[in-house]
């Protein structure tokens, strides 16, 4: 592995048209190779953390709507409560008026 200034040093001459030996050409192979594999593994990385953070807000939007669903939930059955009283309330009205005493 051939350090990074050497490779860009290759590079450069090659972009410029210089003629390089066949060992600075394999070496210069192999220096674009690793630039390519650490560029991946960046995109790969930059990638992973795209997802996770769409995924972390994936599940805090569930979780808003879990906890909508449930104060709706607690809203309803403190409203089937009351109703249940007020049907009870409304027996026993009828069931005085039908047998007064």
């Amino acid at each position: 592995m051939i350090s990074n200034q050497s490779g860009q040093r290759l590079h450069d001459r090659a972009t410029r048209g210089e003629a390089l030996s066949d060992t600075e050409r394999a070496r210069l192979g192999e220096w674009l190779a690793a630039q390519d594999a650490a560029e991946v593994q960046l995109f790969s990385r930059r990638a992973e953390e795209s997802s996770l953070t769409k995924l972390r807000s994936e599940i805090s939007q569930v979780l808003e709507q879990v906890a909508a669903v449930t104060r709706r939930l607690q809203d309803l059955s403190s409203e089937n409560d009351a109703l249940r009283r007020e049907t009870t309330a409304l027996r026993s009205r009828l069931a005085a008026a039908a047998h007064p005493a």
